[in-house]
């Protein structure tokens, strides 16, 4: 078992009844609580990466209905979506 360190923090009481939760689960499990939480807790809540900005997301998703279209549309394919085209019954 890994040596165990204290540590104080300052949480609200659903926190704590939370965390008063979680290390109970553990220890019925025979884990400690950073076990537990390191394969219970989404990897980027515990990762040291920091997750993809919202740039970069954005810049994937682009590039891949980009790379959809270059595959599934023909050539030259073009979509006159002006409000004009949209709205040229309504005249």
């Amino acid at each position: 078992m890994p040596e165990a360190q204290t540590a104080t923090i300052e949480v609200d009481v659903a926190a704590a009844e939370i965390i008063r939760r979680a290390q109970a689960k553990a220890s019925a499990l025979g884990e400690t609580l950073g076990a537990w939480l390191q394969h219970t807790l989404p990897t980027e809540v515990i990762s040291d990466e920091a997750p993809p900005s919202q740039l970069e997301a954005w810049n994937a998703f682009v590039a891949g209905m980009t790379a959809w279209g270059e595959k599934n549309l023909p050539p030259g394919h073009f979509v006159d979506d002006s409000r004009e085209a949209m709205y040229d019954d309504r005249n």
